[in-house]
Parts: structure tokens; C-alpha cells; sequence
């Protein structure tokens, strides 16, 4: 049986709750990665949400598939953090996000969720963005 991606997205709210949650008060909580599948042009333009990580759509699976060494080298963080974390995709207006999911689906990845209003529904509903964009646009 295939998992509904509708059952996936989170909106605004959620995320924000995710994201400036206070493992003090709620330490059940997973340890949340907020994955931007925008190109890094797009990201150096617009900026980004605070703390996510830059893994664009369109060099995922090959980024996914690189050894630990590599990936480590690429992205900055352990392959291994991917597994123990809520990864939540997004993109400038949600069907990145969407294909960003399925990719992680095939590479095996359940702890996921799309936030499919992505960085127009955080920028309209307030949402802080990172304009310093050096650190994570490497890919």
C-alpha cells in the first residue's frame, strides 16, 4: 500500500510549531530538518527559512545516493541525521516539494512531510528569512 502524500503536508502553522518547538516542554518532539529543493540561484535571490538545508530537486537522487564521505563533504551535515529526522520539503510554490517527497519515498525515507504553501506562504504569513545564503548554497 502506497503512503497518500495529502496526509503528508503541514501548513504554516505547523511548520512554525516544528521549527521553534521547545524540546524542554515537548521532548517527543522529532528533530526537524527543513529541506529547500530550490535551485541555489532561487535561494541567494529570495533567501531562505531559517536553518533549512539546501538539497535542490533537480540533483537530489544523485545527492542522496553519494557516499557518506561525499555527502558529508557536499551538504555539511552526516547522510545518517537524514534517518533520524523529520525531513519537511519545500520550494517556492509547492511542486518541488511534492517530487522532493517522492524521491525521498524511493530512497526509502518515511519521516517526511511537504509544506506545500512553501517560501510565498512563509514570507505572506511572516515567516523570518535568511537572506545570508553563503553557508548553504554550496550545491
Amino acid at each position: 500500500m502506497g503512503i497518500n502524500m495529502i496526509q503528508k503536508v503541514i501548513c504554516y502553522d505547523e511548520l512554525t510549531a516544528l521549527v521553534n518547538r521547545d524540546l524542554k516542554s515537548n521532548k517527543k518532539l522529532p528533530r526537524v530538518l527543513v529541506v529547500d529543493v530550490r535551485n541555489p540561484g532561487e535561494i541567494e535571490k529570495h533567501g531562505r527559512i531559517m536553518n533549512s538545508i539546501n538539497l535542490p530537486l533537480k540533483a537530489l537522487d544523485k545527492i542522496l545516493n553519494m557516499s557518506e564521505e561525499d555527502f558529508f563533504s557536499e551538504v555539511g551535515i552526516k547522510k545518517g541525521e537524514l534517518g533520524s529526522c523529520l525531513l519537511v520539503t519545500h520550494c517556492r510554490s509547492g511542486p518541488r516539494g511534492f517530487k522532493a517527497a517522492h524521491i525521498l519515498m524511493e530512497h526509502g525515507f518515511t519521516r517526511f512531510r511537504i509544506y506545500s504553501g512553501s517560501l510565498l506562504d512563509w514570507v505572506a504569513n511572516g515567516g523570518n528569512v535568511d537572506k545570508d545564503t553563503e553557508v548553504n548554497t554550496r550545491l
